[in-house]
């Protein structure tokens, strides 16, 4: 009863002290009091108190550490070794704990500024203490202070440390060793490590700093391999052993957390990367550990049970003491921090860099010269250790140890955030969510789908769901509050911003891979998906392989219907209410320019998905955006945009005036409509990837070495021309877009002719001939094709007479040269055959072709009416339509209509099923489908040449 009572007393003192942060005025710490709860006899829960009110008032920025009262008591009870054990244990304790939560603190009370009062009460009479227990709280105590640069410095030059420390290792690895002596030697090597490794602040690495010569940099390479080896040894046995009561034991979880802390510092090293991985028993014990030790994995009931003798057991969780959820849950944040770190190292590949700083690289390489000499000679593995292959290796290696199940049923408990749950319940700190974001974002780096449907199977989507709706808030949360890119890239805040798309980009790259109907089970499901991959997209701090990744998980995610499409078209980023900060001036890409009055909190999908066809510079990126477009074009709103449609229903025309509609009579196609659909034109037509493709070139996140990438990686333009040509044979539908089109020049139409019948030149001489018998007068058109035209579109020699055609002939020529190669090339590049790839261009070109028949058919329909009433407001005029006719007809499309016409006539009587022989089942599957697409050309051809024909157009 005494000691429950004096324990009360204890918790009684300990709740007077400074335990609300929003309060700096109640002041003083007892120290004596703070000593007493770091005992061995304490409660949990007085430790606990104590722990919160050092942080609390640390946390204040008070001086705590180096009041005089603090410091007598400290420097009391570690002179009163021989008279209280206990207490020179607890100032052990204390000492310790205030590392963790102010270092500076901690140095003060060991002696600062030259002085070793403090250690020399620690230190001096350690060989006459026999007592294991009070070796390892001093082992913690010295692995605490090697972690804080001053104090580092201090016991790195005292010889009487480091003489206990190796003497205190090689005691604990004897074969015979207690188990006592063997936690001290570990604890003791992670100090020795830390010692070895650290740089004091007189030793910090600067560019170009002397190194020493490559003998001794080789010594010091072997003394190193072999501090490693012996730290791993020795950490080894306290993992493999850990079971369900390490964490209740206060020497074992002091073991268990100094061996994981050993090895997050070895898993950054290659070597040691591979020791760990190869060893399949330490692997998947680190992979159970969270289900062996509870952590995270038991959930506590709301409601007490109604039938319980134990009252503890029976008490709801919402009469736990708030303020004790931090301090009793350090524990398991630590070891949970520290084993996810162990497995983001093994598992993460090289960063991909920029140019920048690949050449930044090469600058600090050349500068330390003889220091990556002595570095090769010493291990010349180094580089194959870390590349892309070797990670692969120890990723599918974790993945099978069982890294991926521990990851998600750890995700999954941590349900809520530390700030927001009042209960004990399982959640996890924000540090460790976002070292599982960026371990689920390695584990999908390869473009694996055995290896990322085993991800999905042990529920990694659910998982990152979880983490990418904590991630999404943090980013509402810490939304930037300036616009200035330069004060941006100063901000802090960038490194956290980057961290937490890292579970979004993971969850983009399930959704490539597999089916987000699938992933989640049905199409409805699958929409919890989009508010993560539309602010991975829209986010200012999104990097190119970010925004692309997020594109084609959209793609995947809008093909499912067109309520999802509508859904993604819609979607917007969330951000704290009253937020106006306007994406375009934080994203460095051109993509993210937008209009003025665009904010962050009004840009949808669609909005940046056009700004990325327009504006973007990157290749790939601009790709993937077409082939969202593809997609969203089954919304009304969408349609409409790029249509034209909507363009048409604000300008408001009065009931009788001109067609509002008619591109050819209200500004000949330089409406916003008219520019987006004259692009989409131009990327029907094939590109040189080597010119196309920039220095922020995006590469495939399964790129075999991230140090390759350059501007040199190259990307055939098939993949753009069938997104662009499809989306174009979608929009042609609409008699606005068959408008906007019509008044493009021949030369644009003409490489949608260059679709149906690849090679086909304009037909100049049949157009101002044709001109001349309507009596029409055909304006030239001015529109800026200059912008969206390549450079070998441009040229036009602007001199008289035989010298400029023949100029224009030679100029042509080359054109067509130059075309043909890169037909040549987009066709190769098919995985189902070239004739398959040139039957899938000509079917969505001779589409959009058949519409613009159509159109001129249904307009020449309209002429009949005289009565203003009576027409419909898209069709042109007649003097409008003559000159849409002329303009089809010297793009060259009746001579490719007529050429693809015979051609497969010719085919449809020649051809068998001989010609399938001898082939795998994909290449027939694909051949078949090829003659399937040009049957459908063919037809569609005839179609066109009898519409024209009707029309009063020669055709043969």
């Amino acid at each position: 009863m005494a000691a429950v009572a004096e324990e009360h007393s204890l918790e009684a003192r300990l709740s007077g002290l400074d335990l609300d942060a929003s309060s700096a005025t109640k002041g003083t710490i007892d120290g004596q009091t703070l000593l007493s709860a770091f005992r061995t006899e304490a409660s949990p829960r007085s430790r606990a108190l104590a722990t919160l009110a050092l942080s609390r008032t640390s946390g204040q920025g008070q001086e705590l550490a180096s009041t005089e009262l603090l410091k007598s008591t400290v420097r009391h009870a570690l002179s009163s070794l021989d008279e209280d054990v206990e207490g020179y244990t607890a100032a052990l304790r204390l000492l310790s704990t205030l590392y963790a939560l102010d270092p500076s603190g901690a140095y003060t009370l060991c002696g600062s500024q030259g002085q070793r009062s403090s250690w020399t009460l620690i230190l001096p009479r350690i060989e006459s203490v026999s007592n294991d227990s009070v070796n390892l709280f001093r082992a913690e105590l010295l692995s605490s202070a090697a972690a804080h640069t001053a104090s580092r410095a201090q016991l790195k030059g005292d010889a009487d440390v480091v003489q206990w420390l190796a003497s205190a290792v090689a005691k604990g690895k004897e074969g015979q060793a207690p188990l006592v002596a063997q936690r001290v030697a570990l604890i003791a090597g992670l100090a020795s490590y830390k010692l070895e490794r650290g740089p004091t602040s007189s030793e910090q690495e600067e560019l170009g700093a002397p190194s020493s010569t490559s003998e001794d940099a080789a010594e010091l390479q072997t003394r190193h391999e072999a501090q490693e080896r012996l730290l791993l040894s020795l950490a080894r046995p306290h993992i493999v052993s850990a079971d369900a009561q390490t964490l209740d034991q206060e020497e074992s979880r002091l073991t268990i957390l100094s061996s994981l802390e050993a090895l997050s510092y070895l898993s950054s090293l290659p070597a040691m990367k591979e020791a760990i991985t190869n060893d399949s028993t330490l692997l998947q014990k680190l992979c159970s550990l969270p289900s062996t030790t509870k952590q995270g994995l038991e959930r506590k009931s709301v409601f007490p049970s109604r039938r319980t003798e134990n009252p503890q057991n029976g008490q709801s969780s919402y009469d736990l003491d708030s303020t004790l959820s931090s301090p009793l849950r350090q524990a398991d944040s630590s070891l949970q921090y520290a084993l996810w770190t162990i497995v983001l190292n093994l598992v993460a590949y090289r960063p991909i860099l920029s140019y920048e700083e690949r050449q930044m690289k090469k600058l600090r390489g050349m500068a330390n010269a003889k220091k990556s000499e002595a570095q090769k000679a010493g291990g010349g593995e180094e580089d194959q250790r870390e590349s892309s292959p070797a990670v692969d290796k120890r990723v599918g290696k974790a993945i099978a140890a069982g890294a991926t199940q521990a990851l998600v049923s750890i995700s999954l408990a941590g349900g809520r955030t530390t700030e927001d749950s009042s209960s004990s319940g399982s959640s996890i700190s924000p540090a460790v969510r976002d070292t599982l974001g960026q371990a689920f974002l390695h584990l999908t780096f390869k473009q694996d789908k055995v290896q990322r449907g085993k991800i999905a199977q042990a529920g990694g989507a659910r998982a990152l769901l979880v983490l990418g709706t904590h991630a999404i808030k943090k980013l509402s949360s810490d939304a930037p509050s300036t616009s200035n890119p330069l004060e941006r890239s100063s901000s802090s805040s960038a490194a956290s911003e980057s961290s937490s798309l890292a579970p979004l980009q993971a969850l983009a790259r399930m959704c490539i891979t597999t089916s987000p109907a699938i992933l989640f089970g049905s199409p409805t499901n699958a929409l919890a998906a989009l508010p993560a991959l539309a602010t991975l997209y829209l986010h200012a701090t999104s990097e190119p392989l970010q925004r692309f990744e997020a594109l084609l998980a959209l793609t995947n995610l809008a093909s499912l219907d067109a309520q999802l499409a509508s859904a993604v078209a819609k979607a917007r980023m969330a951000l704290p209410t009253g937020s106006s900060t306007s994406s375009s001036k934080t994203n460095s890409s051109p993509a993210s320019a937008q209009k003025p009055h665009d904010t962050d909190a009004q840009r949808t999908v669609a909005d940046a998905m056009e700004d990325s066809i327009l504006l973007e510079d990157n290749a790939m990126i601009r790709r993937a955006a077409v082939e969202l477009l593809c997609n969203l074009a089954q919304d009304e709103s969408v349609f409409k945009r790029w249509t034209g449609e909507e363009e048409e229903q604000a300008l408001e025309k009065p009931k009788g005036s001109i067609a509002a509609g008619s591109a050819l009579a209200s500004g000949k196609g330089k409406g916003k409509a008219g520019r987006r659909l004259h692009l989409l034109v131009a990327l029907c037509s094939p590109a040189d990837s080597t010119t196309t493709t920039t220095e922020s070139s995006v590469e495939p996140a399964s790129a075999s070495d991230p140090e390759t990438t350059s501007s040199s990686a190259k990307e055939t333009s098939l993949s753009t021309r069938l997104a662009a040509s499809g989306a174009l044979a979608m929009f042609s539908s609409s008699a606005t877009c068959c408008s906007h089109l019509l008044a493009l020049r021949p030369r644009s139409l003409n490489i949608l002719v260059r679709l149906v019948k690849p090679g086909t030149r304009r037909s100049k001489s049949q157009f101002s001939l044709a001109a001349s018998a309507s009596g029409a007068k055909i304006e030239e058109i001015d529109e800026d094709e200059t912008e969206f035209e390549s450079k070998s579109h441009k040229s036009e020699n602007t001199e008289g007479g035989d010298d400029g055609e023949e100029a224009d002939a030679e100029a042509e020529s080359t054109d067509e040269e130059l075309e043909s190669r890169l037909e040549r090339n987009d066709a190769v590049s098919s995985s189902l055959g070239i004739t398959h790839a040139r039957a899938s261009l000509a079917i969505r070109g001779v589409s959009v072709l058949h519409s613009l028949v159509s159109f001129l058919q249904w307009s020449k329909d309209q002429a009949a009416f005289t009565d203003t009433d009576t027409r419909r407001s898209a069709a042109p005029t007649p003097e409008e339509f003559t000159i849409a006719l002329h303009t089809l007809q010297a793009s060259g499309a009746i001579e490719a209509f007529r050429v693809v016409a015979l051609e497969g006539a010719r085919e449809l009587q020649t051809l068998g099923d001989q010609n399938v022989r001898g082939m795998t089942s994909n290449q027939a599957g694909a051949e078949v489908e090829a003659r399937g697409m040009r049957g459908e050309v063919t037809k569609m051809a005839f179609e066109c040449l009898k519409m024209l024909s009707g029309m009063g157009v020669q055709v043969k």
